[in-house]
């Protein structure tokens, strides 16, 4: 009877690591697929700043990579300011941002480090909301266009540590 529970084991034992292996090889092609799309999407982003912008000046650049809900990879370039009037420009920050849908909603998290809940303002017309907000020592500056027509009666906002949650209840 022991040497049935020793043989059940190792079958076990070798199921797992045969199973472990699909899996692995699955995984490192995924991460191949996410490393490929991410070495395209840096390089064409660097080969726009190289034509459009006059790189003898400093500038702020930043790329944020996130899962979108289909599962396909999100790549979004961000510029802390743009051209111009810099020393006004420096001081509104464009916050990260993720939006998801979840029951029915779309639900809208922002980074608002330092900023004072009083100071959040949302603007809505039609499908664009946007949000800017104060903090001591910065601002905040955030356009977003929605899919489908929105109307504050739809929206609530709740904001802590930094986050500023938005829910869009669908119509």
């Amino acid at each position: 009877m022991n040497l049935d529970i020793k043989c059940k084991e190792r079958d076990l034992d070798f199921w797992f690591e045969e199973w472990w292996e699909k899996r692995r090889e699955e995984i490192i092609k995924e991460l191949e697929k996410l490393i490929t799309i991410l070495e395209e999407s840096i390089g064409k982003i660097l080969e726009e700043l190289y034509e459009e912008e006059n790189l003898a000046e400093p500038h702020v650049y930043g790329i944020s990579f996130s899962i979108g809900p289909n599962g396909e990879p999100l790549i979004e370039k961000i510029k802390e300011f743009e051209q111009g009037n810099h020393f006004e420009d420096l001081s509104r920050r464009e916050p990260m941002t993720e939006t998801y849908h979840e029951n029915g909603e779309e639900i809208i998290l922002m980074e608002l480090p330092g900023a004072e809940e009083k100071s959040i303002k949302l603007k809505v017309s039609e499908n664009c909301l946007e949000v800017t907000a104060k903090g001591e020592n910065r601002s905040y500056y955030k356009k977003l266009i929605l899919e489908e027509p929105i109307c504050m009666k739809n929206i609530k906002t709740s904001y802590k540590n930094g986050i500023l949650e938005i829910r869009i209840k669908k119509p």
